[in-house]
């Protein structure tokens, strides 16, 4: 099973089939529907599970708007993805599925979806072989997609202007709840250290980034081997060691705490596959300070309906940024 938690809606089928369950299973001749699913999950992107006589499938609702650029990033997603089957790339991937308009995404509906076959695996369980694997997995990506004809991006990896504005709306925040007061007691923290690795400049090894190398978007089989990679929601062209580093977040921590072993094994594996010059390694841990910069503004600016999530999330983010610092 896919590793997501389902959550099965109520649906009498027999009688009324929902028109927009309909719609996809027409417009990518699915088959007859059976039923439908949510795939829980998604920060952005809502995921269903649709079975029909023909197989399991998966709607993947657009939850943004379909800006210029947010087009120009689909393209890319599914070039990438295009590009890896025809390259025979050894793990599962969500390959897009035409419609009868010969396109991918069916833009007249309610929310813009696209749909692919389902992908069997199981959810990972961490241990030093499965941080090796993952790094392997993750070079081997990267060496996929290193031979995609890309455009390179200008912007360095260490001055996000957008990050810097947010903090500064951040600073302008009064403290009318428990979420501003935490989150102020640590945002000069968190802006030093920014102010600190925007001073680093780099644009180099770019390559399509996968951009969420996380433990929820890969598929295990039996054995603890990865087997598939969903989710390239935040693909983007930018240096491989942005996607290093953020794996890194996900799996080379003990709860708060930095695990340089993990850490190490991670790096030896990844370098077994692919290289990683001298100054890219040393830029490894100002690229991880960076995204727990964005990940601490995100916890506080996305997730304010949850505040209870925001304020742990927060504190998560500080304990395991301080833990790294120490570790360096």
């Amino acid at each position: 099973m896919q590793n997501f938690k389902l959550i099965q809606f109520n649906m009498a089928l027999q009688s009324t089939i929902n028109p927009n369950l309909k719609r996809a299973c027409d417009y990518y001749n699915l088959g007859t529907p059976v039923s439908i699913s949510e795939i829980k999950g998604g920060d952005e992107n809502y995921n269903y599970l649709i079975e029909t006589n023909k197989g399991k499938y998966v709607k993947r609702e657009l939850g943004s708007k379909l800006t210029e650029e947010k087009k120009g990033l689909l393209a890319l997603e599914f070039r990438v993805l295009n590009e890896l089957r025809k390259k025979d790339f050894p793990f599962h991937l969500p390959t897009p599925i035409q419609n009868s308009d010969n396109s991918i995404l069916d833009k007249d509906a309610g929310n813009p979806y696209w749909v692919y076959s389902f992908l069997e695996g199981e959810s990972y369980k961490l241990n030093k072989t499965n941080v090796a694997e993952i790094a392997k997995t993750l070079a081997t990506y990267h060496s996929y997609v290193s031979q995609i004809p890309i455009e390179k991006n200008r912007n360095n990896l260490f001055a996000s202007k957008w990050l810097k504005q947010k903090f500064e709306e951040m600073s302008s925040v009064g403290t009318h709840s428990k979420l501003d007061i935490e989150m102020k007691s640590r945002l000069h923290f968190f802006k030093d250290i920014l102010e600190e690795v925007s001073q680093i400049e780099y644009t180099d090894n770019q390559l399509p980034t996968h951009g969420d190398f996380a433990p929820s978007n890969l598929l295990f089989d039996s054995h603890g081997r990865v087997n598939g990679i969903l989710d390239f929601d935040d693909i983007r062209i930018a240096p491989k060691i942005k996607d290093i580093a953020n794996s890194i977040l996900y799996f080379c921590y003990e709860k708060t705490n930095f695990d340089t072993s993990k850490y190490q094994v991670f790096l030896e594996a990844y370098k077994n596959r692919i290289a990683i010059d001298r100054e890219e390694e040393e830029l490894i841990v100002p690229a991880m300070l960076t995204e727990f910069c964005s990940i601490f503004s995100w916890y506080y600016d996305s997730n304010k309906k949850n505040h209870q999530t925001s304020l742990t999330g927060i504190k998560e983010i500080h304990k395991k940024t301080k833990s790294l610092l120490g570790g360096k």
